[in-house]
């Protein structure tokens, strides 16, 4: 093929990956082609798969944003790969799922939004572009989240849009110092952090900003909220591939295998196996399927801290870590996927229907468990190599924490999968057919990805297809037990065996505080203070308003900003004029 013919077909197939869905987005707003928008939004996922498994060479593109990079290397395909599968067959149990053509409309419209922002940033090889599609699928996800337009969406949405707010402006403070060492190209930022004078400061925005999105412990405020409230097919895609988005970026910008750091290195291993152990402890005291699945997430996320932990305490071992850290983003993306796709059906119908989907749900929870002859156990043994670079005792004390954290996953998975016989599905409607395909899309594929393309990707780093374990078949096999007896008490008393808890655990700490707060300030503080702020906010946000007569104006404005096409045109317009205004 012609140099520039070859040159112009790579660009093309890069933009492919960004401009279908973002064109099918537009589409959802038009009253003529929110029809085929709607019906072409299960394939908009099909051009990244192709990229991934056939990438072509890296493009430049001095001509979008500030000079846009794209490019894959081994990590970006593993998780541009996952990525697509989990939001194509996300889309295409959306059309089965939700019935309503104007809701439908409504939901695809920020599904391919947030799609395009996550398919982006794995792409992304410079600063400006992955902050760019970061934010969008994150401002994006906020209309998934609130979809249901009920008061837990609009609570869940509320703590959402608060945390992602705080997130952007640590990812702002944190970026322009990274800006500052003379570099936006990905691939070179961890060098320069790695000996930058800001370098604990970057590295503490840095794990805090994006640890929010990949819900790390104490960062977790929004997901057990959010996963509840979305529609099925937006949890599955919030904790299959968005939680997955922080992971990422940690792995771009975090000074990793550079130089050691051991008290960050700390940090992220206690947080990590709080999460683990507390997050299965949580999980326990839920009785919705959907809240046990969101706290399991938070459960496996902290098994991923610790191990970006281990690879802050030791830089020799990051090749073995970051080897296991995509293995794992890889089998957990795709059997959250499958759980959740399934979990929204298995409620619904008969008894014969429910034993069809608890068989169909066992092999992903399995496979979070880390059974035998799963993507699990093959992840869990790339992170039990770790133990060697661990100075004894507390490389036996790390491989006995793995296996506890297995006997607790198949614990939580075991209770899980026997909620559905205690519980309804709100949709009471028998499963589609497009529902049924898009589960066994999420099954199969996630199945032919671990025994078959991933482990020869990941050959070099010791990854080899799922065996059999002693050791695995015993930790889950406890777990299984031990869950089997929580849930015959959980049914005794229709109810979860640990003290009933609301999704939000912490969150409902500082609920506490604030109220207590103010009870306080009520009862002892000087009221003529009081009176004196409330005096002052009073004028300040009400006196233009009653000077100019604005209450019309304003009541008018707010009803046409209700409607979603006039909010999300207006979403896109900003998106666009954002874009505009880079390329300049």
């Amino acid at each position: 093929m012609d140099p520039l013919m070859e040159a112009l077909f790579s660009q093309a197939v890069w933009l492919a990956v960004l401009a279908f869905p973002l064109l099918l987005a537009g589409g959802c707003l038009c009253r003529r082609g929110r029809q085929w928008a709607v019906a072409a939004a299960p394939w908009s996922a099909l051009p990244a798969i192709i990229l991934a498994i056939w990438p072509p060479a890296a493009g430049d593109y001095p001509w979008l944003l500030l000079g846009s990079i794209f490019s894959l290397d081994l990590t970006g395909r593993i998780f541009l790969l996952f990525t697509a599968l989990v939001w194509g067959s996300s889309a295409l149990y959306a059309r089965g799922y939700l019935v309503n053509p104007a809701r439908l409309q409504f939901f695809f419209f920020f599904f391919l939004l947030a799609m395009t922002g996550n398919l982006g940033l794995i792409m992304a090889g410079d600063m400006a572009s992955f902050y760019l599609f970061f934010a969008l699928m994150t401002f994006a996800a906020y209309g998934l989240v609130v979809h249901e337009r009920d008061a837990e969406a609009r609570q869940a949405g509320k703590v959402y849009l608060v945390m992602a707010v705080l997130g952007e402006v640590l990812l702002i403070a944190g970026l322009m110092l990274i800006a500052s060492e003379g570099t936006t190209r990905l691939a070179d930022i961890a060098p320069r952090i790695a000996v930058s004078p800001h370098r604990h400061l970057i590295i503490g925005l840095v794990l805090t900003g994006f640890g929010i999105k990949a819900g790390c412990f104490p960062l977790h405020l929004w997901l057990p909220l959010a996963h509840p409230a979305a529609p099925t097919p937006a949890s599955a895609v919030l904790s299959g591939a968005m939680i997955k988005a922080g992971l990422l970026a940690w792995l771009r910008f975090l000074p990793l295998g550079e130089a050691a750091f051991p008290a960050w290195g700390m940090v992220c291993l206690v947080a990590g196996l709080i999460a683990a152990f507390g997050g299965v402890a949580l999980g326990l005291a839920q009785s919705q399927a959907k809240t046990v699945l969101a706290y399991s997430s938070i459960s496996q996320m902290g098994l991923m801290t610790g191990a970006l932990g281990l690879g802050l305490f030791f830089p020799a071992a990051w090749p073995s870590v970051l080897a296991a850290l995509c293995l794992y983003a890889l089998h957990h993306g795709l059997a959250k996927t499958a759980l959740f796709l399934g979990v929204g059906m298995a409620g619904a119908g008969g008894v014969w229907a429910r034993r069809v989907f608890l068989a169909g749900l066992l092999w992903p929870a399995l496979s979070l468990a880390g059974a035998p002859l799963t993507s699990g156990l093959v992840a869990k043994k790339l992170l039990g190599g770790l133990a060697v670079f661990i100075p004894s005792p507390w490389g036996e004390v790390f491989t006995w924490t793995l296996a506890g954290s297995a006997a607790a996953t198949a614990l939580l998975m075991a209770y899980l999968l026997l909620l559905p016989w205690t519980q309804r599905s709100r949709d009471r409607c028998p499963p589609t057919p497009r529902q049924w395909l898009a589960w066994g899309l999420a099954q199969l594929g996630g199945l032919y990805l671990v025994w078959k393309v991933v482990p020869g990707w990941l050959a070099p780093w010791g990854a080899k297809s799922p065996g059999w374990s002693n050791e695995a078949a015993l930790s889950v096999l406890v777990g299984a037990v031990v869950g089997f007896l929580f849930w015959r008490l959980a049914k005794k008393s229709r109810s979860s065996l640990l003290p009933p808890l609301p999704a939000g655990d912490m969150l409902l700490l500082l609920y506490a505080l604030g109220r207590g707060a103010r009870q306080g300030w009520a009862n002892y503080g000087d009221p003529a203070v009081t009176r004196l702020v409330r005096a002052y906010l009073t004028f300040v946000w009400q006196g233009p308003i009653e000077l100019f007569g604005l209450h019309s104006l304003l009541a008018a404005s707010e009803k046409g900003l209700l409607r979603w096409r006039v909010s999300g045109g207006l979403f896109l317009l900003l998106v666009l004029a954002f874009a505009v205004m880079l390329l300049r």
